[in-house]
């Protein structure tokens, strides 16, 4: 018995979906589903063989953009930490310092 199996795209991860309707018709024009990046939050119509170069992180394991700042491995959860870290330092510094005598 032979088996033969081709898959031509399975996302079971997707971030979302979306429907484009037409207010003449009222009928559907266009429908997909989207990817977040897992390092930016960036979202994107999922298009099989568009040529678009994606990524995935293994570290995450999750989908990324393919941008620049989204080669380094630094989650999302990450990212608002440390920028949350960064406005409490500022706001420490604003108080303390420049009530110096």
């Amino acid at each position: 018995m032979e088996v033969s199996v081709t898959l031509l795209h399975l996302n079971s991860r997707a971030s979302g979906e979306f429907r484009v309707v037409s207010q003449e018709t009222g009928r559907a024009t266009d429908e997909g589903q989207t990817l977040s990046c897992v390092h930016c939050q960036r979202t994107w119509v999922v298009k099989p063989g568009s040529g678009r170069a994606r990524g995935w992180c293994m570290k995450c394991n999750g989908p990324t953009c393919g941008g620049q700042a989204c080669q380094t491995c630094v989650p999302f959860e990450r990212q608002l930490a440390i920028i949350e870290r960064r406005d409490a330092l500022r706001r420490y510094a604003q108080q303390y310092l420049t009530d110096a005598p």
